[in-house]
């Protein structure tokens, strides 16, 4: 209730909270004064999003939206999937991984890295998730047609987690994007002082290479059988599918949230 509540982009609707909803959860004088309907915000969205000229723009505008209203968020999405699917994803998404530590707002998803190993348990434990039924992970190595983006390839998983949920209306909460960082051999990323992944490169020796992957990736799948309190999907190394990895099990009937957004 209160800030907590609008601060939990799951959870927050912006504006849209009623009088009665505010009262009842202590929202009273934390929003302006007037209840406006969902899908009044989406089209106060849009109109900001026309006044854009530049995808990326558009793509910072509506991770933004993201990051504190999913359900205005996907409200959005979903009725406009159209126009909002190359924002979101291809073509958009990468330049996205491009210049992922340049237009960097707020961490998404989860990151395991080498510097990781031995303690990777507890950096999935960290996701703080009680019920995960899709990761869709990236090792990085080969992003669409653009090759090695380090730990931009995080733009992808985002991505597809977010396709899902407006696709197949997954709920957003059971997705969790993962970002798997080996290091990278883009020399004008290890150059860049804004650079947000593991320094160093990949092993040149291509067999030291696929070990080093292959231990991190190994100890993510024991570390994530081994998550207490937690429901985790399996996963599999990426290199069965060398840009990204997504394994899917059968989900629950979605809250009802997006069932509540179609509206409209």
């Amino acid at each position: 209730r209160g800030h907590a509540l609008i601060r939990d982009p799951l959870l927050n609707k912006g504006a849209a909270f009623t009088a009665t909803e505010r009262r009842a959860l202590g929202l009273e004088g934390l929003l302006p004064y007037r209840a406006v309907p969902i899908e009044v915000q989406r089209a106060r969205i849009i109109e900001n999003l026309d006044r854009m000229t530049e995808p990326l723009d558009r793509y910072v505008a509506l991770a933004g939206l993201q990051d504190r209203n999913e359900t205005l968020f996907y409200q959005l999405v979903t009725n406009h999937l159209e126009e909002m699917l190359p924002i979101i994803y291809t073509p958009t998404v990468g330049k996205i991984c491009e210049t992922y530590s340049h237009i960097y707002r707020r961490p998404r998803g989860i990151y395991v890295s080498t510097a990781d190993r031995g303690h990777i348990k507890a950096v999935l434990e960290n996701a703080q998730r009680d019920d995960v039924r899709i990761i869709v992970a990236t090792d990085n190595e080969a992003i669409l047609g653009i090759g090695d983006q380090g730990v931009g390839g995080m733009g992808i998983a985002v991505g597809k987690v977010a396709l899902y949920t407006a696709g197949a209306g997954v709920h957003p909460s059971l997705g969790l994007p993962m970002d798997i960082d080996v290091g990278t051999d883009n020399d004008a990323l290890l150059q860049d002082p804004l650079y947000l992944g593991v320094r160093h490169h990949l092993e040149r020796n291509m067999r030291q290479n696929q070990d080093r992957r292959a231990a991190v990736i190994a100890e993510t799948l024991v570390a994530r059988r081994r998550v207490k309190h937690r429901r985790m999907p399996t996963i599999a190394p990426p290199r069965l599918v060398p840009s990204s990895l997504v394994t899917i099990r059968p989900v629950r009937p979605s809250p009802p949230m997006l069932a509540r957004n179609r509206s409209g």
